[in-house]
């Protein structure tokens, strides 16, 4: 089961790095937080989890779910926070679990749910350069809970191509997911426009 995902954000990530040569766009406060997100040894990772849980929660507000009279506020119903596995063998971010508690802590209609789990390690798409494709994604994530009927906020840290997010959508709703809502907390620029 395959279609168009929509995938939202939170905000735009500017890399370092661009075509091999320093971005002049990096260094904002967002592309900053991220690597401080990604790297739980920097002295300002709990302040990044801090960034992004706000960013997150307060992004939520802007979500309807259903259609025409029967349309509500997402975080009016009972959802699922899944995160978006890691490019290791059961692996899931922490910092970014820590992000899915908190969403759950303000939104009481909330709850964790890691209902993804990647089965085989991949090489890293941001790192090693590994495959980014959805289809790499689908054969190497499994859904491991049963996730029939409910509604999921799945969110990951950064989405360039979307490969792993649009597969993760694609792996919920086969399983009998009613509504997933697939947030980034960032997506990497496009300079190409």
């Amino acid at each position: 089961m395959t279609g168009e995902v929509k995938i939202f954000c939170c905000g735009t990530y500017h890399p370092y790095r661009y075509r091999g040569e320093r971005n002049p766009k990096a260094g904002d406060r967002l592309s900053r937080a991220m690597m401080d997100l990604k790297d739980h040894n920097n002295q300002n990772h709990k302040k990044a989890i801090q960034t992004f849980s706000s960013l997150i929660i307060d992004e939520l507000e802007h979500y309807i779910i259903g259609k025409k009279e029967n349309k509500k506020d997402f975080t009016s119903v009972p959802f699922e926070v899944c995160v978006v596995p890691s490019h290791e063998e059961g692996k899931v971010s922490s910092a970014l679990q820590t992000i899915a508690q908190k969403i759950c802590g303000h939104y009481e209609n909330g709850k964790v749910g890691q209902s993804l789990q990647r089965k085989t390690t991949v090489p890293s798409a941001h790192k090693d350069n590994g495959d980014r494709s959805v289809a790499n994604h689908m054969a190497t994530i499994s859904v491991v809970s049963d996730v029939k009927n409910k509604v999921i906020l799945l969110i990951d840290d950064v989405t360039t191509t979307g490969g792993s997010m649009i597969a993760c959508v694609n792996l919920l709703k086969s399983k009998g997911a009613r509504t997933v809502l697939p947030l980034a907390l960032l997506e990497t620029a496009n300079y190409e426009e």
